[in-house]
C-alpha cells in the first residue's frame, strides 16, 4: 500500500533586531504610524516607486509599496496592519509581496535614556519546504542589513527632531 504524507510548509524563520533610541516611547511609535516615514528607510540601491496607505492607519489599513532594487529588479508588497497597541506595538502582515508569508511585529518600550525599539520578523520564503529552507539563509543576512540601516536611519531622523 502506497501512502502519501502531508507536505507541510516550513516553520517561520525568525528575525529580531533591537535598538536604543534617545526619545520618548510616543514619539518613536507616532514616527512608525507615518507610513510614509518608509520612504526615508530604504538602503542605497533602493528607490521607492509607489507608497499608497490607508489612512489613519489602524487595524485592516493596507500599505501598498513598489520598490526598484538597483535599478533592475522591481518589488511589489502590500501589507495590512494586523495590530495597533498605542504606544507599544504594530503589527504588519504581509497580503502579498516577495515571501510565501511576513509578519512583522515592531515593539517600543520604555527603557533608561528613551525607547527600546524592536523589530521581530517571521516568515517564510517562497518555493515550499525545501526552497523555502534554502531562501531563509539567503534572506537572513539581507534582512540583518536592511534592519540595521533601518534602525540607524531612525534613530537619527527621530533623535534630531528632538533636538528641535
Amino acid at each position: 500500500m502506497l501512502c502519501w504524507g502531508v507536505i507541510r510548509s516550513p516553520s517561520p524563520t525568525v528575525f529580531e533586531r533591537s535598538v536604543l533610541i534617545a526619545a520618548p516611547v510616543e514619539r518613536v511609535f507616532g514616527f512608525h504610524l507615518d507610513p510614509d516615514n518608509l520612504r526615508h528607510l530604504n538602503p542605497p540601491g533602493v528607490r521607492t516607486l509607489r507608497l499608497e496607505v490607508d489612512r489613519p492607519v489602524r487595524p485592516g489599513s493596507k500599505v501598498t509599496v513598489s520598490l526598484r532594487l538597483f535599478g533592475l529588479l522591481r518589488q511589489d508588497w502590500v501589507v495590512a496592519i494586523a495590530e495597533v497597541e498605542d504606544g507599544r506595538r504594530l503589527v504588519d502582515v504581509a497580503v502579498s509581496g516577495p515571501f510565501a508569508s511576513w509578519r512583522h511585529e515592531h515593539r517600543m518600550e520604555p527603557v533608561p535614556g528613551g525607547t527600546r525599539l524592536t523589530d521581530r520578523i517571521e516568515f517564510v520564503a517562497k518555493g515550499g519546504p525545501l526552497l523555502g529552507s534554502i531562501g531563509a539563509l539567503l534572506w537572513r543576512p539581507q534582512l540583518a542589513f536592511l534592519f540595521w540601516w533601518r534602525h540607524r536611519v531612525t534613530r537619527g531622523l527621530i533623535e534630531a527632531a528632538s533636538e528641535r
